[in-house]
């Protein structure tokens, strides 16, 4: 049914998309906020350029990215060494030498495992960090650049509104 209704948009789309582009003013807002979002999104990538980044955030984009793939490839090719053997007929239940997980699910992770997952949710949380770091920067950049720019606007105007100047 997904298929048929894409089908029948699709030929909406094709059959209309003249009238479909033309703006409508119920249309402006969301184009409003698509030059704003613009604004960030240039200073966003303004801010996150690699050779705007200071030697310490990028120490940490290098180490998170390592930890990322380390995690990645203990997980693909140490699977034996971080995971118990278990199937789907094997039981939860039954003991550790009987294919079992002694009763717990979390068994089925060894200690390699655990190090690895260690290593991953760290990584992550690194990046976490480092997206909200750059996205306060960002935004932080783009308010200063529009209240410097209200400024110069209103130093503009104080000046054509005063005595005995003429612009």
């Amino acid at each position: 049914s997904g298929v048929i209704a894409m089908y029948y948009i699709q030929e909406v789309v094709y059959k209309y998309s003249d009238d479909l582009a033309k703006p409508r003013p119920e249309h402006e807002k969301i184009a409003q906020l698509t030059q704003q979002e613009a604004a960030y999104v240039e200073m966003y990538r303004n801010v996150t350029s690699w050779p705007r980044l200071s030697q310490k955030i990028r120490c940490l984009v290098l180490l998170t990215t390592c930890s990322m793939l380390a995690s990645f490839f203990i997980f693909l090719f140490m699977d034996e060494a971080c995971f118990r053997s278990f199937e789907t007929n094997d039981s939860i239940g039954a003991t550790k030498e009987h294919n079992g997980l002694d009763g717990n699910v979390l068994n089925i992770v060894k200690m390699p495992g655990w190090a690895a997952h260690a290593l991953f949710f760290s990584a992550c949380a690194l990046h976490c960090m480092f997206l909200q770091t750059m996205a306060r920067r960002a935004a932080a950049r783009l308010r200063d650049e529009q209240e410097a720019s209200d400024a110069s606007a209103e130093s503009v105007a104080a000046l054509a509104d005063a005595p005995g100047t003429s612009m």
